[in-house]
């Protein structure tokens, strides 16, 4: 029985899926599964880059599907955050988790070319987007100093450059697309926002300090959400793989559904377990307030929980004491 956890990893503007291949493998090696789609338009070589949201979440949709894939976490970064949202809306019952990674998180009827047309992303000026609807386009290469000081600023030259290589054309058809959003306002999925603290790009809404996308982007997703802190620039993918693939394990572990599934694994079948977990005195929002505190952190916790150092009765007191 796979005990790890599924993810699918969904990537943002003028980047395809074998940007998360280091991450991928640093989660496999952790003993998790994970699957990156290329969204529709953002293939290496793409003949056509222009396809509407509607379109690219549809296509990302039957992928999924025809790979039968749920009960995974998705995570979104970036401009990926959209896509995220409607898949959520389109299948609920296949995700267990949503994750954000400095992601965009629109409001209904909204759409990211808002942020672009007055130049909020800082985008140099004569690379800046068009402002003609029909022919609404993100610049195909964006230039590398920019590039550098906004998304990677924590790599070296060399490593920079080579990176940059590796962007593709990005169409923007998608991005002047408002989209109907209530759904997700209304889901019952749990969601955690991952905070880059050394994430500067500038000029997004809320931005004080660096810190555009959190809360700028977070606080849209009201209370009910998760922030867990990470060190690295916005291209952590790139830059900080180890590191990101960490925080991903993280940040999915600690959601009280996954502790449960922990406790009520084949090796651990114990009525009386889940009846502890269930009953009033142990709520998971206590298991996970000892998760979260300095003491217990949850990858800690979950390798107690499967290791043969306790037994199955003494899960809880762990977990509580």
């Amino acid at each position: 029985m796979h005990m790890g956890l599924q993810f699918v990893l969904i990537h943002g503007a003028w980047h395809h899926a074998g940007h998360w291949d280091k991450v991928i493998q640093e989660l496999e090696r952790a003993g998790h599964k994970a699957y990156a789609p290329t969204l529709l338009g953002n293939e290496p070589g793409a003949l056509r880059i222009n396809y509407s949201l509607k379109e690219r979440t549809q296509h990302l949709r039957e992928d999924i599907v025809r790979r039968n894939l749920t009960d995974f976490v998705l995570v979104a970064h970036s401009a990926g955050g959209p896509y995220a949202q409607e898949l959520a809306q389109l299948e609920p019952h296949r995700i267990r988790q949503l994750v954000f990674l400095s992601a965009f998180i629109l409001k209904d009827g909204e759409c990211i070319r808002k942020f672009c047309l007055d130049n909020r992303l800082g985008i140099p000026k004569n690379e800046r987007v068009d402002r003609s609807p029909e022919n609404f386009l993100f610049p195909s290469k964006l230039p590398l100093e920019w590039w550098h000081k906004a998304f990677a600023h924590s790599v070296d030259p060399e490593t920079r450059k080579a990176l940059h290589a590796t962007l593709v054309s990005q169409g923007g058809q998608a991005f002047a697309d408002c989209h109907d959003f209530k759904a997700f306002y209304e889901l019952k999925v749990p969601i955690t926002y991952i905070h880059i603290t050394n994430d500067i790009l500038p000029g997004l809404p809320g931005m004080k300090n660096g810190e555009g996308w959190h809360p700028g982007f977070s606080s849209r997703l009201g209370t009910n959400f998760k922030v867990v802190k990470m060190d690295g620039d916005h291209e952590v993918m790139l830059t900080a793989p180890t590191s990101l693939a960490r925080t991903l394990v993280e940040a999915s572990e600690c959601q009280p559904q996954t502790i449960l599934k922990k406790v009520d694994a084949l090796e651990y079948q114990d009525p009386t377990i889940l009846k502890k977990v269930e009953a009033t005195e142990f709520q998971p929002q206590t298991i996970l307030k000892k998760l979260d505190s300095c003491e217990y952190h949850g990858p800690t916790i979950l390798k107690k929980v499967e290791s043969s150092e306790f037994e199955p009765q003494s899960i809880i007191k762990q977990l509580v004491d």
